[in-house]
């Protein structure tokens, strides 16, 4: 509320352009991770699978392919990327300077935030020392401050939090440092669950804060003035982080696309675990637990089960109407995949994606077990009660339905050669329940009887009334979808679906 009677009384937050004298760091060299590469010359940008060239001048305000790909024009990561070199980037950041009277998106927090630590990780590489720069890094730090996001929590704050740290590092500005740290500490605290998790439970969003983490510690580490202690604390929190990338990775490094996940976003998982162990971070090994998934492995099997809360109760906003779903690969290929997601635009195809039916999971009567709404919102959510976890066997129920006293169970056991999940539904006040199986596109589908056939294993179903195969749209990424085919299995009080290997070589 604070923030919106910001806007209105002041209007949007804008840049200052005024040249000033900062005092600023001596540079360091930060070898991080490589960005993937968004700009290819003559002021053409890719972003979210959308490649767009600026004919006469970069506009930083270009809005017509949606808000997230302005937020990419502005987070200048293309810096960062193998080919680019110091007088490219110097070029386009001068060329953001000299339109910065008139940045709009750009200069709100969460943007802002990623191009201030963009630009000090850039200009320390380079060894820039430019006036207008540092005072244009002076003002924006300032905005920043002004602008925290207490409005959205979550991984906007964090960000917030980061950009603080290192705007008021480079700044030598103590009492701002003080502050920016407190509040690193006091969202990492709040945000990073003790299964080392983040709390919105999304592998993309986890390893992305994991990625400036590292960055972070990796700075302080070099600058012998910083405060060890603060150092340790960080160190700490990146160790946890990394015990959660490991606990939920699967062996061949990829990751299920949970909650709002996708491909092209984050570095791939090896290239973070490497560089967490040049900076020589620990790292913890403890079970999945707070987080809300499972890991259930035998042989060739790798299997991903979703029996938490959706996510935080005040920050709901990227969770997925998904409990009881899993994701599942066989022999190190993706095979019953989570859909995650292909858009933030606020349409019918993110609410879909959001919803129940988009999961491996069960839906009564075609009702979401959380009620997703408005993009980025949930009514009332379900939440997991009576599990029951053994060797090879996972067991849970949620109360999603409870409004109709209809209660799904469902249990997954798990050998060498099957992997078997009974569904049953405790209650009579309903008509059908559905169970999907999101087949990976890779695989071809056949349907006879009551079998399903694809390459790696054969489904079969017990008490199902009936089996379709039905298309969907799989994301590979923002704006970029592949066909692919779904099992669609309806039933009434239970329902046993036997998954068997193939005579394929794992």
């Amino acid at each position: 509320m604070i923030y919106r009677l910001q806007k209105m009384i002041f209007g949007p937050p804008r840049i200052k352009s005024d040249l000033i004298q900062v005092s600023t760091r001596q540079t360091i060299q930060l070898v991080s991770i490589p960005s993937p590469s968004s700009y290819l010359s003559d002021n053409t940008f890719t972003f979210l699978n959308i490649k767009h060239q600026f004919n006469d001048k970069i506009d930083w305000n270009y809005s017509n392919y949606g808000k997230l790909w302005t937020y990419n024009l502005n987070y200048f990561d293309f810096l960062h990327q193998p080919d680019i070199n110091k007088e490219v980037g110097l070029v386009l950041i001068k060329d953001f300077l000299h339109n910065v009277s008139h940045i709009k998106t750009g200069a709100e927090p969460y943007p802002l935030s990623l191009r201030i630590i963009n630009w000090i990780k850039f200009i320390n590489n380079h060894q820039i020392n430019e006036a207008s720069i540092n005072s244009a890094l002076y003002y924006q730090t300032r905005l920043l401050e002004k602008n925290l996001e207490y409005h959205l929590m979550g991984n906007h704050l964090l960000e917030n939090a980061f950009a603080l740290v290192w705007g008021s590092w480079y700044l030598k500005d103590i009492k701002c440092y003080r502050k920016s740290t407190n509040l690193l500490i006091q969202e990492l605290n709040e945000q990073i669950l003790p299964d080392g998790g983040h709390f919105e439970l999304s592998p993309m969003y986890h390893q992305l804060i994991l990625l400036k983490l590292l960055d972070t510690i990796n700075l302080l580490k070099k600058d012998q003035d910083s405060d060890s202690e603060l150092i340790g604390v960080l160190t700490k929190k990146a160790g946890m982080m990394l015990n959660w990338l490991n606990q939920i990775k699967y062996r061949n490094d990829s990751l299920p696309n949970l909650n709002d996940a996708t491909y092209g976003i984050t570095p791939p998982t090896n290239q973070l675990l490497n560089y967490a162990a040049q900076i020589n971070i620990p790292c913890y090994s403890q079970p999945l637990r707070e987080s809300g998934y499972r890991r259930l492995n035998c042989g060739p099997w790798e299997l991903t089960a979703d029996i938490g809360h959706i996510g935080p109760d005040y920050i709901p906003g990227h969770a997925h109407s998904d409990t009881l779903s899993f994701d599942l690969q066989l022999g190190e290929l993706p095979f019953i995949v989570d859909v995650g997601i292909s858009t933030y635009d606020k349409n019918a195809r993110r609410q879909w994606e959001r919803s129940t039916a988009a999961h491996n999971t069960v839906q009564i009567d075609n009702k979401d077990q959380s009620e997703i709404w408005g993009g980025f919102r949930v009514g009332r959510r379900a939440r997991p009660i009576h599990i029951i976890e053994k060797a090879n066997c996972l067991q849970a129920s949620h109360d999603g339905y409870k409004k109709w006293n209809v209660y799904p169970l469902r249990k997954w056991s798990l050998s060498a050669r099957d992997l078997v999940i009974s569904d049953r539904i405790d209650g009579k006040n309903y008509k059908v329940a559905t169970a999907r199986y999101y087949i990976h596109p890779s695989h071809q589908v056949s349907l006879r009887d009551n079998t399903v056939s694809t390459p790696l294993a054969t489904l079969t179903f017990k008490g199902a009334q009936s089996i379709k195969i039905e298309s969907y749209e799989y994301p590979l990424g923002y704006n970029l979808v592949q066909p692919g085919n779904c099992i669609t299995v309806t039933f009434y009080s239970s329902l046993e679906t036997w998954i068997s290997r193939s005579n394929y070589s794992f």
